[in-house]
């Protein structure tokens, strides 16, 4: 009955809702963590959570447009592809290719992106690491790795790897930000390259970036080996749940930092 009467109390015919959408979207910290700063504020909002089928990605915007909702998060796989619905996006959304935040401004949808610089946050403050002439290895190449590539550049990083499975989607994303790589080596390798292994154990930094630890993939590795693995290394996994992914396991196992999403999370939000 307390329960009932707390939600109840959140919600009234006046008001607002804020969302986020994905799929999977069950995993998601969003909704507690923004429901909790929402009562925190005393403000007549609700944050909630939609499973959109990747299919009907057209009409739950239109969906959420016409409902009246103020804004909406985007996460897993709609990064991308969130971006021919809307009707404008910042600049560096824009360079990132990718909208994690879309907010309704005057019945317009406008995109931005916030993860690149809740990642650069965590790794300042939480993992007191500076990111300057570092050599980053980051494993996957979704709409994440390009907010954090984007992010990388500003901070002068020395070199930048990505290890995907397949190398068309990291060139693709390295091509439309060749005007400002200039000053930085990059390069890109398939998670098969019996190379990888080297080049991660050459890395200050290696960022998972895959779904690969994530339920329900808790018993997965996103590299092949863990051998490479030192102690003056950083890993950091965007990864929230699980709190310690089998990736962050192994890492602290070889004395390796360690930092998972959870800071990310709540810098982005």
């Amino acid at each position: 009955p307390d329960t009932l009467v707390n939600i109840m109390d959140l919600i009234r015919g006046d008001t607002t809702v804020l969302a986020v959408i994905g799929q999977p979207i069950t995993h998601s910290a969003s909704p507690a963590m923004h429901n909790a700063v929402i009562q925190q504020l005393n403000l007549n909002y609700i944050y909630v959570p939609f499973n959109v089928d990747p299919l009907c990605l057209e009409q739950a915007v239109l969906g959420l447009r016409a409902s009246g909702v103020k804004g909406f998060n985007v996460t897993v796989p709609f990064k991308e592809s969130i971006i021919e619905y809307l009707d404008d996006i910042d600049d560096d959304a824009k360079r990132i290719g990718a909208v994690n935040t879309v907010v309704n401004q005057e019945g317009r949808w406008v995109g931005f992106n916030t993860d690149g610089q809740g990642f650069v946050f965590s790794i300042k403050e939480h993992a007191h690491t500076a990111l300057a002439q570092k050599h980053i290895v980051i494993l996957g190449a979704g709409g994440t790795t390009r907010a954090l590539v984007w992010m990388l550049l500003k901070e002068s990083v020395a070199q930048i790897t990505i290890v995907n499975r397949t190398e068309d989607k990291a060139i693709t994303l390295f091509n439309s930000m060749k005007p400002f790589l200039q000053d930085v080596s990059y390069n890109v390798l398939q998670s098969d390259d019996p190379s990888v292994i080297d080049v991660l154990g050459t890395a200050d930094i290696v960022i998972n970036t895959t779904p690969l630890g994530m339920a329900p993939h808790e018993d997965k590795l996103p590299v092949s080996s863990v051998e490479w693995m030192h102690d003056s290394q950083l890993c950091y996994d965007v990864v929230y749940n699980p709190e310690h992914s089998l990736f962050l396991d192994e890492a602290k196992k070889r004395g390796c930092r360690t930092l998972n999403g959870t800071s990310m999370l709540a810098a982005q939000a």
